[in-house]
């Protein structure tokens, strides 16, 4: 039983007749937000349970060892283990949870991924990309429909590899890294492929820190350092080859100017011109001969 006040709790729980999700039955899914020392008394995890901070502090224990949490954490409780939950009395704790189990415990590749879940010890990652996944299988299980099926397998099964391999990723940098050189690329790659898809819409560089759970001071500086570029610069660049990618394609300036974000056809010229050294139209000309030779 909880002690202290919930502001909100949107809890599916499914203890006496679980839902049958693809390979998973599902237990229990929620989003607990909690009021000052909020605490979930100690109990004994039945199924296997993965829950994300999505705001503010506080303590999860496992068998009796306590960590402290916080905005973007993801934490795994294991079946199996003594386990119960703390908010913070100042900056009281937010986190979504699912409780699962496996149909085929036995069978490639659920047993490994259980031999990972189920490692003994405190198990806690960064996992902030994570957040709009749970955030979509929250919805699906909210508003169900005739997909709703299909849509909750697929993002269970996201949410439980996803979780395994940030563990598994936690794992080699802790034991196989002598310093953080190959998280910090890692980290670098990831951001600059997550720019690299989101290259024509206008940028907010400032929201990678809520994404990838850095500050980003500490993004833009070791971007800079391993790209040789700044975040803008590089934002800037890919935005620009998806333009000429697209005026390539025989598309209008016109229809190139919105697909990359800009409020105006003046205001991408302006931009492109600075950007490539010749105008949009200037451009099409020159590469126009290149397609038809």
């Amino acid at each position: 039983m909880p002690i202290g006040r919930a502001k909100l709790h949107f809890d599916n729980l499914f203890e006496d007749n679980e839902l049958s999700i693809g390979a998973y039955l599902l237990y229990q899914a929620g989003d607990l937000a909690c009021e000052g020392g909020y605490t979930v008394e100690e109990h004994d995890q039945v199924v296997d349970e993965i829950s994300y901070i999505v705001s503010g502090e506080g303590t999860f224990i496992a068998n009796g060892k306590e960590f402290p949490v916080k905005k973007g954490d993801v934490i795994v409780s294991a079946q199996g283990e003594r386990h119960n939950i703390f908010s913070s009395q100042i900056n009281p704790i937010r986190f979504f949870y699912i409780g699962f189990t496996f149909k085929h415990p036995n069978q490639l590749p659920y047993s490994q991924l259980i031999s990972i879940l189920r490692t003994p010890g405190i198990k806690r990652v960064n996992g902030t990309p994570l957040f709009d996944c749970f955030v979509s299988f929250m919805e699906e299980l909210a508003k169900p429909d005739d997909f709703s099926s299909l849509m909750l397998e697929s993002l269970l099964s996201q949410l439980i590899c996803a979780t395994t391999r940030l563990l598994l990723e936690n794992k080699k940098q802790r034991y196989f890294s002598a310093d953080n050189s190959a998280a910090d690329h890692k980290l670098i790659r990831d951001i600059a492929a997550y720019l690299d898809t989101h290259a024509c819409e206008t940028p907010k560089l400032r929201e990678l820190s809520s994404r990838f759970g850095y500050s980003y001071t500490h993004i833009s500086q070791l971007f800079s350092s391993v790209m040789g570029e700044s975040l803008k610069a590089y934002h800037t660049r890919r935005r620009f080859e998806k333009a000429c990618d697209e005026l390539d394609k025989g598309l209008t300036v016109t229809h190139v100017a919105e697909f990359t974000g800009f409020q105006s056809v003046h205001a991408f010229s302006r931009a492109f011109t600075k950007q490539i050294g010749i105008t949009p139209k200037e451009y099409k000309e020159k590469n126009k001969g290149e397609f038809f030779e």
